[in-house]
């Protein structure tokens, strides 16, 4: 997915919009088209309307994976698609905070997923509620981090460390509020 989102920012699809928007409207279509009957598969699959016998767990995988790759392209041409409007535009814009900081979110959301399930004996045991309570929990709280955190450094901490580290001395973090005035 990587690799896709990367190919699809050189091809220019992010930053020229415009120009890739037939592009971005053909792979909503073809994406949703493919995810619904694998999604559906899916449900089947695990309801045991279709039952291949002990082949059952793994056509689930296949089909998640699948789904996973087809969903991901839906999202993210559904995002670029309502990105158009002004309304969805502001609706958005708190996320870019994360965007910029996203290893940071990363291995803090992972660090305090270990703490929670670890701590609380919770690990392998939580159900689906629980587990949606508590992203959205954690999730603002790492949003309003991000937010702060960007209103006095330039990038994120481990976006700071892997930014000196690629360019081989470190790196300006804080934001210069005086040229900023």
């Amino acid at each position: 997915m990587f690799l896709m989102g990367l190919y699809a920012a050189k091809r220019g699809v992010f930053s020229n919009y415009v120009l890739h928007k037939p592009f971005v409207k053909r792979t909503w279509l073809y994406s949703l088209w493919c995810s619904i009957p694998l999604s559906i598969g899916i449900f089947l699959l695990r309801l045991k309307i279709l039952d291949f016998g002990v082949m059952n767990e793994q056509f689930v995988q296949i089909l998640l994976i699948i789904s996973g790759v087809s969903l991901s392209l839906f999202y993210i041409s559904s995002i670029l698609l309502l990105l158009e409007k002004e309304r969805w535009k502001k609706v958005f814009h708190p996320l870019s905070y994360i965007g910029r900081m996203a290893l940071t979110v990363y291995i803090m959301q992972t660090m305090i997923g270990v703490g929670i399930f670890t701590g609380f004996g919770i690990f392998g045991t939580l159900n689906l509620r629980l587990g949606i309570l508590i992203s959205f929990i954690v999730f603002p709280m790492l949003a309003v981090f991000s937010f702060v955190w960007l209103q006095y450094f330039r990038f994120g901490p481990l976006e700071w460390a892997w930014r000196s580290f690629t360019y081989g001395k470190l790196q300006s973090i804080k934001i210069n509020r005086k040229s900023a005035i």
